[in-house]
């Protein structure tokens, strides 16, 4: 009786041990899947940060070289459809504003285009793009990160002044990255949950 009485004590304690363990290695997981999760997503918002700035620099030279040359209006929304076509990076939001008339003279995104034909004078709303001129560097690209976009804007500079800016959008780059990671430690998450419960209801 006493041996039977030592052999259900030990599996009591090996079964403890045993839930103890999974929901060791349960939460061990979720912490590696964690981290595995934050560095993607820190990968993907430089990658997408330095393309959005290169594509910003580029596309504010394209319109610089454009407007020396005499483009007009036509011409240049023309040459910017062109290359971002040739870019392959059709996803971005383009805007491009010009200092002089406080002009939005290129967009790509929808509301933009819901305001009025292009080009137009900015409405009041989109003050802050005439103010991007002014704020940005003479060099470089200015760069934002939000939660769900990366902005990057460059300077159209002509004669050493800032005429306008380009600013370049990418869409929901952060976010949707990491959904799957995401998905990956909830369920890890949950699985330690019902190991705790299953832990308390059957172990006495």
């Amino acid at each position: 009786q006493c041996v039977a009485v030592w052999f259900a004590r030990m599996n009591q304690s090996l079964s403890r041990a045993f839930v103890a363990a999974l929901l060791g290695i349960s939460l061990m997981l979720f912490g590696v899947l964690s981290l595995v999760g934050q560095a993607q997503n820190d990968r993907t918002r430089d990658a997408a940060s330095a393309q959005a700035q290169y594509q910003a620099r580029a596309l504010a030279n394209l319109v610089s070289i454009a407007k020396m040359n005499g483009a007009d209006d036509a011409i240049l929304t023309s040459v910017i459809t062109d290359a971002i076509s040739r870019s392959k990076r059709n996803t971005d939001v383009v805007r491009i504003v010009e200092r002089d008339g406080k002009r939005l003279v290129y967009s790509t995104m929808p509301n933009d285009l819901k305001a009025g034909g292009l080009p137009r004078r900015l409405t009041r709303s989109e003050k802050p793009l005439f103010d991007l001129v002014l704020s940005l560097p003479n060099k470089g690209a200015g760069l934002s990160i939000y939660k769900d976009r990366v902005v990057a804007a460059a300077p159209i500079i002509i004669a050493e002044q800032r005429v306008g800016a380009v600013e370049v959008t990418q869409i929901a780059t952060l976010s949707a990255s990491s959904s799957v990671i995401r998905l990956e430690v909830w369920a890890v998450f949950a699985i330690a949950i019902v190991i705790i419960l299953a832990g308390g209801i059957f172990l006495p």
